[in-house]
């Protein structure tokens, strides 16, 4: 056999699957070939579709070495990611990137490392798809972008001059029947399609799987069933676990834990498969079996940490919810302090479940501090702002609770010309209106002013005895020297309702200067409210008196001077309480 008819045979046996044959062909065709990089190339595929990654890599970097071409680039990158070397991966993507050759084949895997890396869509599209390809690979490589520019029926067409131009182009079998099956709803032509496959490569395990599905769609379950069978015997692991995804969408809740089971069996460092398994045992509310798999989730990453599905912020607070549910608050707790520190990039929820936790176990003020580092990362959240105003209430901090209350009120997306149906609440109108923009908030604006008018009496007294505080201190220091002050501290103590000081304070107010007929007029309410009447009247013809002498020439409404206050009350004002009492006495 020649040397080119031993690649030509490697190739076939590694479309049909033999892959023993291929790696045998390939070996006795680099013995007299050494230069041939697609040689090297193919033989890496063949290790990393049998997972034998460190021997790819060793073919691909031999490839490279030889010729470095953009697909040697992007399998050998394919193969550090399964290795987990991010870096080495990253390195090799971007020299895709760096390439600048024409050709169809590189610019198709210069895009689909654009793909991986995020970066912009930098490819013409137009000028590509002008390209006339010369053989199957370059119809192959067309039919991508014509599949990115939308042009299915363009796609479908190369792959099948693609298929004409080799019989045997599995990848070529595959592209046509996902495009049959997802964009054209041509189930028998797909079906078609894997068969070919199938008949080319008996072992080809994703044929088989596909078929499998696309058989269930259509209601053909025993077909179904033996194609799932005869996957699972090309491998296990994966055959289970495909399987098991079926019967879940089949809400056989039971068979798909069994076969995630077995899939388990054969691969125990899946945790993927532990993962899906865990979401069923939560249906049954098997919470035990569903915290025991998460646990082993953290074990398996804690050993070899991964960018795999899923990540260990999503574990732990799935654990801590199921923690959660079995009343086991303390530990569902620190799962949840594990969930934020695992999430770089920070988002509310998390922040929000702890928060209610530990409500639960009376620890307010780490509640708090978990809103306002929710609210720090969504400040339009007024969910979290009236949960936070209501703790703030509960520690007496007033002031706060109506700041968050106010926040509430000012945030711009309370609009009453709201089109997604949260329109805002009027305050002239009981109608239970949603706030606009509440993230899907159930609290309505009625609420909001419901608590701030609640709590804003409690804010007054705060306030009154912050100026009491303040008055105490300045009296302390001056204790003769300033009546108006006493008047003023005796009227603040007289509306939190202590009233015995607030006529202490009067009496001093009048001892340091008795024609003060500001305080005389204070004393004489208090003294009313107190059912000395005998002693409001005198109080009140003190006053008039007191005017008398002073020829009273100022208007009322003129802002009380501490130098002047003979000003106020006015004497209409004194004549009025005087009556008011009057009639009172008469009445009883």
């Amino acid at each position: 056999m020649s040397i080119e008819n031993l690649y030509l045979q490697a190739k076939d046996s590694y479309y049909r699957g033999n892959n023993k044959n291929a790696i045998d062909h390939l070996k006795r065709h680099l013995r007299f070939a050494p230069n041939n990089s697609e040689a090297y190339h193919l033989q890496g595929q063949i290790y990393l579709n049998l997972s034998k990654f460190e021997k790819a890599l060793v073919n691909f970097d031999r490839a490279v070495k030889i010729a470095p071409k953009a697909k040697y680039y992007y399998n050998r990158a394919l193969t550090h990611k399964r290795l987990d070397e991010a870096s080495a991966a990253k390195k090799d993507f971007e020299k895709i990137i760096d390439l600048r050759d024409k050709d169809l084949e590189t610019l198709y895997y210069r895009a689909k490392a654009a793909l991986v890396l995020q970066d912009k869509d930098f490819q013409d599209y137009s000028s590509i798809l002008n390209v006339q390809p010369h053989n199957a690979e370059e119809y192959y490589y067309r039919a991508y972008f014509n599949i990115r520019s939308g042009k299915i029926e363009a796609a479908i067409s190369d792959y099948t001059r693609a298929i004409s131009l080799n019989p045997n182009y599995i990848d070529a079998y595959h592209g046509r029947a996902g495009l049959l099956e997802v964009e054209l709803e041509d189930l028998d032509g797909a079906i078609s399609d894997y068969n070919s496959i199938i008949e080319l490569n008996p072992r080809h395990f994703y044929a088989y799987v596909v078929r499998a599905m696309i058989r269930d769609k259509m209601g053909r379950v025993v077909e179904a069933q033996l194609d799932c069978d005869r996957a699972i015997k090309i491998n296990p692991a994966l055959g289970y676990y495909y399987r098991a995804k079926m019967r879940s969408q089949q809400q056989d809740i039971d068979g798909a834990i069994s076969d995630y089971t077995n899939s388990i069996q054969a691969n125990p460092h899946d945790v993927e498969v532990y993962y899906l398994r865990s979401c069923l045992w939560l249906k049954l509310n098997e919470l035990d079996r569903a915290i025991a798999d998460y646990d082993r989730i953290i074990a398996i990453k804690k050993v070899k940490p991964d960018n795999h599905h899923p990540d260990l912020k999503e574990v732990y607070r799935l654990r801590g919810n199921a923690k959660q549910k079995k009343g086991d608050l303390r530990s569902a707790i620190s799962d949840l302090s594990q969930s934020i520190h695992h999430n770089l990039d920070k988002d509310t929820y998390v922040y929000n479940l702890r928060a209610k936790l530990w409500i639960k176990v009376g620890e307010i003020d780490n509640a708090i501090f978990d809103y306002s580092e929710s609210i720090d990362i969504n400040p339009q959240d007024i969910e979290i702002y009236y949960r936070r105003a209501k703790l703030w209430v509960e520690q007496g901090e007033i002031n706060k609770a109506i700041a968050d209350l106010d926040c509430i009120l000012s945030i711009k997306t309370a609009k009453p010309d709201s089109v997604d149906g949260n329109i805002i609440y009027s305050k002239n109108n009981n109608s239970g209106y949603l706030i606009y923009g509440a993230n899907n908030s159930s609290v309505t604006l009625k609420e909001v002013y419901q608590l701030r008018e609640q709590i804003a009496p409690q804010q007054k007294i705060r306030d009154l005895k912050t100026e009491i505080i303040e008055l105490n201190q300045f009296i302390s220091q001056n204790p003769d020297l300033n009546a108006y002050k006493y008047t003023m501290r005796g009227r603040l103590l007289a509306e939190i309702g202590q009233r015995d000081r607030a006529m202490t304070d009067y009496n001093s107010s009048i001892r340091i200067n008795p024609e003060n007929t500001y305080t005389y007029y204070l004393r004489s309410q208090l003294w009313h409210r107190l059912g000395q009447i005998d002693k409001a009247f005198a109080d009140l013809d003190r006053i008039l008196e007191l005017k008398r002498l002073h020829s009273d020439t100022r208007k009322a409404s003129h802002i009380i001077d501490a130098n002047r206050q003979d000003v106020y009350p006015a004497i209409a004002d004194v004549y009025k309480f005087k009556y008011q009492i009057n009639k009172e006495q008469v009445s009883l």
